[in-house]
């Protein structure tokens, strides 16, 4: 079985939430362009890139500074749009990826997001 860890340091950040108009266009929040950056730079710095088949199960670990309320699943896509465009996957949609049980844990020293890619069984 195929398995690649990835860790983007950081409180993860919904591209979904706090959007801003821009030139009439909607994008993303600025805390949100500041954090696909720092994960940006942390996964070409690294060079990872999935070599398993598709589709891929992916869970998510999110390790938080605070006790926020937050959407899971704004936070998974968030995850999965940076990883493409990264080009760790190639593609999010439903036939290369398959989100599967997220998880919520309290870290104020060190915030991040732990993402576990693995081949689908079967």
């Amino acid at each position: 079985m195929n398995q690649l860890e990835i860790i983007l340091p950081g409180n993860c950040v919904s591209k979904k939430n706090s959007k801003r108009i821009c030139r009439g266009r909607l994008i993303a929040s600025k805390a949100f362009l500041e954090y696909e950056k720092s994960c940006l730079q942390e996964l070409m710095f690294r060079r990872l890139k999935w070599s398993g088949n598709y589709p891929v199960e992916m869970y998510c670990q999110f390790y938080r500074k605070g006790m926020n309320l937050f959407d899971f699943s704004n936070m998974i896509e968030s995850c999965q749009d940076i990883l493409v465009k990264a080009g760790v996957i190639e593609n999010d949609s439903f036939r290369h990826v398959i989100p599967c049980r997220p998880s919520f844990f309290l870290d104020k020293q060190y915030p991040r997001t732990v993402i576990i890619l693995k081949t689908t069984e079967g």
